[in-house]
Order: C-alpha cells, then structure tokens, then sequence
C-alpha cells in the first residue's frame, strides 16, 4: 500500500496541475500521469475500499470463539461438580455462573459479528473485483487502439510510398522522350505532397471515428 499510496498521491497532483517540476517533465511522463489519471485503478475510492477489505479481514481473523467456548464448558464441568447445599460450593457457583453468563454474551456478539463482517467482505470484493474487470477492459481496449493506430500508420506510409514510386516511374518514362522539365518535375513533387496529406487526413479521420 506505501508503493500504491505514493504514485496515487502523485496522480492527484498531477489532476490539481501540482505535480513537482511539471514544465520541465518530458512528455513520455506527462503521458504516463496522464493515463493513471484517466484509469480507475489510482483513485481514492478503490484505495478505500481495499483499505476497508483489510481492516474487515483482519477483524475477522481476530474473531476467537474457541476461549470463550473452552471456559464456558470447563466453568460448566466445574460447576457440576460443586454441592450447592455447601455455603462456600454455592458462592463459588455463583461466581462461575456470572463468569459463564458473561462469556457467553462474548461469545454470541462474537457470532453475530462474524456474518456481518463476511457480507461486508463480499460487498468489497465484489467491488474490487469489478473495477479490476474495468480496469482489464480499458487496458484491452486501449491495446486494439494502439494496435490499430500502428496498423493504420504502417497502410498509409505504404500507400505515400506507392505514390512516390509511381511518380518516379513516370517520371524516369518520359525522361526516356526528353519529356522531363523542371516544371513538370516541380508539378509532380506538389502531386505527391498533395495527394500524401490527402491519404493522411484520410486515415486520421477514418480512425478517429
């Protein structure tokens, strides 16, 4: 939780705009806040919830039925063997009683504690578990995105390519009839740059939907 506590604090920062020395962070880091930021898993909320899951869990661990148990039925074997017509048997009886009397009230908030706590732990769990799921989801999908994005990038700097060489053919053909001049050469260069930011904004546009 100190690991955990420490980035979350600072992905905090980051969302007030405090994070220490922030104009002079390269952007790679800036990126990386910025995507701790925008996930659920640095959040006081899920921070919460895990601290609660452990304080229960620990309560519950705590939970000791068997003392209580042991001294009720060893003051019960005790008890039995006493003569309550004795004045000094029944003071000591008496005694014993309240003693089991009151362990056994230990033992029953005990028991009544211990489903209380097991729900609680369910709820949490369940909680945490589905913004695990959320978590696991975003990151899938931000991995198809990015996939995508590299696939898309690669499609269109072959099809520029494409381009220039079919321009360079042309060019180097009629170069063979002395038909090149800088004009016509300078004309297809403007050909390539336009039709390259065409194909540009194309898949930009296509992938953004």
């Amino acid at each position: 939780m100190a690991t955990y506590n420490e980035v979350l604090e600072r992905v905090l920062s980051f969302r007030r705009g405090r994070l220490p020395d922030a104009p002079t962070r390269d952007e790679h880091e800036k990126m990386f806040y910025g995507v701790l930021s925008h996930s659920c898993f640095y959040h006081p909320a899920f921070k919460s919830a895990v601290e609660q899951y452990k304080y229960h869990l620990h309560a519950l661990c705590t939970i000791d039925v068997m003392k209580p148990r042991a001294f009720i039925n060893a003051a019960e074997h005790e008890i039995s063997l006493l003569d309550p017509g004795k004045k000094t048997d029944a003071a000591k009886i008496v005694k014993l009683q309240d003693m089991v009397d009151e362990r056994k009230k230990t033992l029953e908030t005990l028991n009544s504690r211990r489903p209380a706590l097991v729900e609680e732990l369910g709820h949490l769990a369940l909680y945490i578990r589905d913004n695990l799921f959320r978590i696991a989801s975003r990151c899938e999908a931000s991995i198809v995105i990015l996939v995508d994005s590299s696939i898309a990038r690669i499609k269109e700097s072959q099809l520029i390519d494409d381009i220039k060489i079919h321009f360079l053919e042309q060019l180097e053909y009629n170069d063979q009839d002395g038909l090149v001049a800088g004009q016509r050469l300078e004309n297809a260069r403007k050909d390539v740059s336009l039709l390259s930011k065409e194909i540009s904004n194309t898949f930009r546009e296509t992938f953004s939907r």
